[in-house]
């Protein structure tokens, strides 16, 4: 017990660590990457224009990106009046957002490398073929639960998931609005970036394959306590969030309580499957959902939308099946019975 409590100490002393190590490569990564733009003379431009045919333009419409729209008439250059100019706002970012994760995250893999085996220690053969069920199972449910409700909304007209929160502020006063009918888009790409593929690689790294790691050295007997308690320290690190404004508190909860139950899931999913990238993949398909949530939304969205309470209902029901399922899997009578039902079969061919 004392030896578990020690690896909780471990766990909040590493995420220091991290929280620390962050803010001095972002700021080293920002003054060297000025520094590299002023010795080559390459200036990333704040906005990039990129013309789209006009079948897009229903596409963009149902993801609520639209964010000007002309009088329909013809413009001067002889473009279709249902041509779409998508203009991505803050490129400089990006390789920001690249460089200093990408810094932090080499040296918290080479840092905590010695955890790495205690990871793997419950996977089997057998837990690692249920995994991929539950991997394809879950991608796929939660891109067919996207899919029906931007159906859902496209038919009745009333938008909940947009991509409102990827706008980019001040934009429309810094660029000149295109010419007469070309439809605008505001979308930032570095915060696309972060979202969907920088923010899952870090957080499964940092709290799976690390923090996971710490506590199954510490009590490897247990998966499912492990996978709680880096659940609850995955939920209780999204409370940084109340530090700004750019997330409303009924956004911030929601963030704690599905950490909470999806840090279990993608902490058990991990000791099963011994690979980090399955979860990277589920986190990333996850937060395709979580893109298009409104940052400031309130708790009378959810109270007053059925879609809204049906799909948080789903998401539980669905993680809390899986994460049953992973229990199951786990235990050990059921991996050592599956094993020996498969040696005898190959002893019988």
């Amino acid at each position: 017990q004392e030896s578990f409590v020690f690896a909780l100490v471990e766990c909040c002393v590493m995420l220091v660590e991290f929280t620390v190590i962050l803010l001095l490569s972002h700021e080293v990564s920002k003054r060297a990457l000025a520094h590299l733009s002023e010795l080559s003379g390459i200036v990333l431009p704040d906005t990039v224009a990129v013309r789209l045919p006009s079948p897009a333009l229903v596409a963009l419409r149902a993801l609520g990106l639209l964010s000007s729209q002309s009088d329909g008439s013809s413009s001067a250059g002889g473009e279709h009046p249902l041509a779409v100019v998508l203009l991505s706002a803050h490129l400089t970012n990006v390789p920001l957002a690249l460089v200093s994760r990408a810094v932090v995250l080499l040296w918290m893999l080479v840092r905590y490398r010695h955890v790495w085996a205690y990871v793997a220690s419950a996977s089997t053969d057998y837990t690692r073929s249920v995994a991929r069920y539950i991997l394809g199972a879950v991608i796929v449910s939660q891109l067919a639960e996207f899919s029906l409700c931007l159906l859902f909304q496209s038919y009745t007209g009333e938008w909940l998931f947009t991509l409102e929160g990827m706008r980019t502020d001040g934009y429309e006063a810094a660029v000149a609005i295109p010419e007469a009918g070309v439809y605008v888009v505001n979308l930032s790409l570095s915060m696309l970036l972060r979202v969907l593929l920088v923010t899952p690689v870090l957080e499964e790294v940092l709290f799976r394959a690390i923090c996971f790691g710490l506590l199954m050295r510490r009590g490897g007997d247990s998966p499912l306590r492990c996978a709680i308690f880096s659940a609850l320290l995955f939920g209780a690190f999204h409370m940084v969030n109340m530090a700004g404004s750019t997330f409303s508190t009924t956004y911030i909860l929601m963030q704690v309580f599905f950490g909470l139950q999806v840090g279990i899931f993608y902490a058990l999913h991990l000791a099963m499957s011994a690979s980090v990238l399955q979860c990277v993949a589920m986190h990333a398909s996850n937060n395709i959902m979580a893109v298009f949530l409104p940052m400031q939304t309130d708790i009378s969205v959810i109270l007053d939308s059925p879609l809204m309470q049906i799909i948080l209902l789903v998401a539980v029901l669905t993680f809390s099946l899986m994460s049953t399922c992973q229990v199951l899997a786990l235990m050990p009578s059921r991996a050592s019975g599956e094993c020996k039902k498969r040696e005898k079969k190959n002893d019988k061919k």
